[in-house]
């Protein structure tokens, strides 16, 4: 599975755009959050896995938030797009 992380401004400065290779076809949210945390320094989630205040996360356009409510497994190449609150308009 390829992850593709892409962080927006002003994140983007310690976050940089990079695509992960996940080795495995299906993984649960916080399965995911916890592999990408071992290969991805800064990332906005705590140590439970939950984003960060602060920020959205987006996994394929949706809510991540949404996501956990779900228990959703995730399959396929991904898109993890992380946006700060702050990101301006």
């Amino acid at each position: 599975m390829k992850v593709k992380i892409k962080p927006i401004p002003p994140l983007s400065r310690i976050v940089k755009e990079i695509e992960v290779d996940i080795p495995t076809d299906e993984v649960t949210v916080k399965g995911l959050v916890k592999q990408l945390k071992s290969k991805v320094e800064n990332l906005p989630f705590d140590e439970s896995g939950k984003v960060k205040a602060g920020y959205i996360v987006l996994i394929n356009g949706v809510d991540v938030r949404v996501l956990y409510l779900e228990d959703k497994s995730l399959k396929g190449d991904l898109e993890l797009v992380i946006i700060p609150v702050n990101h301006g308009g």
